[in-house]
């Protein structure tokens, strides 16, 4: 059996934060994360003030203005009939680079402004620092099977998900991050409060995400390049921001009602959004809901 302090259930951004975090503390933690690496298609773009100063006092801030959107990259927001098409408006949005310069408004309140990066980029990181702490017993490929709460201590049991190799451990708490569906959550009976996505014209309800490699789409651009396009016109409305600053992109679109995620071809959604037909790699796609403002009941 396995002491430790705390087990950690799900090695997202969540999960990852609180073991740094521990480590930070000086304090033993056991993750586990039934995925053997960090994700792979794009989630959340933009890492605000706050969490970019746990990340300076963490000492990993550096690393993670190094990736993302390039520091010159244009940080603006406008809305397009289509990508080749007409601009209808933008909002001004500083890049990454002046968001740093000395004269910077943001800077009078904060050391460590809002930076563009890509949670997929992000997490990557967090995972390697993670894997360099004594502290942090990091487990990825592996899974919590059972658990049993008594009065001052939890036991578990994780399971190694390519072998099928069980450990038992012995811990003082057992912190549940792992995402919306957590299997800890719904085993303790806690149930959802909010709102839950309802179905609108567009970023509320189901939803598809397209991440995509196209290195020709800046060129058939009418505009300067910005961080985020969004797109208006009879086919539909598309949001599509910049990843990389170069070649790889990532898309959101409405799914109609009554048609399944698998029946949509995501290039058909992009070549709308472009307004023509261009050399596009799909690397992912997957539907997920928007809109969604839970928290859960209990704690």
């Amino acid at each position: 059996m396995i002491e430790c302090p705390i087990l950690i259930v799900g090695g997202g951004p969540a999960g990852l934060n609180l073991a740094l975090n521990l480590a930070w503390w000086e304090t033993p933690c056991l993750l586990v994360n039934d995925k053997t690496d960090t994700p792979n298609h794009p989630q959340g773009n933009s890492h605000n003030a706050r969490t970019m100063e746990h990340y300076r006092r963490l000492g990993i801030a550096n690393d993670i203005r190094h990736v993302g959107l390039p520091p010159d990259h244009c940080g603006d927001a406008i809305f397009v009939t289509r990508i080749n098409s007409h601009e209808i408006g933008r909002i001004k949005l500083p890049t990454n680079r002046e968001r740093l310069a000395p004269d910077f408004p943001e800077l009078e309140i904060t050391p460590e402004p809002t930076h563009r990066a890509s949670q997929m980029y992000v997490e990557a990181i967090l995972k390697k620092h993670a894997a360099s702490q004594e502290k942090i017993d990091l487990r990825f490929g592996w899974q919590l099977s059972e658990f049993k709460e008594n009065a001052d201590h939890v036991i578990a049991v994780i399971e190694n998900v390519a072998s099928g190799e069980l450990e038992t451990i012995n811990c003082t708490q057992m912190v549940a991050c792992d995402g919306a569906n957590s299997s800890v959550r719904k085993a303790l009976g806690i149930n959802y409060e909010g709102k839950s996505g309802e179905e609108v014209d567009f970023m509320m309800g189901q939803m598809l995400s397209v991440y995509f490699h196209a290195p020709e789409l800046y060129k058939i651009m009418k505009t300067d390049a910005p961080w985020q396009f969004h797109t208006i016109n009879p086919d539909g409305r598309t949001s599509i921001v910049g990843l990389n600053g170069k070649s790889d992109f990532l898309a959101w679109a409405k799914i109609p009602p009554g048609v399944s995620p698998e029946n949509i071809d995501p290039k058909s959604v992009i070549y709308a959004a472009v307004g023509q037909e261009l050399e596009i790699e799909i690397i992912s796609a997957k539907p997920w809901t928007a809109g969604l403002s839970l928290v859960a009941e209990r704690y």
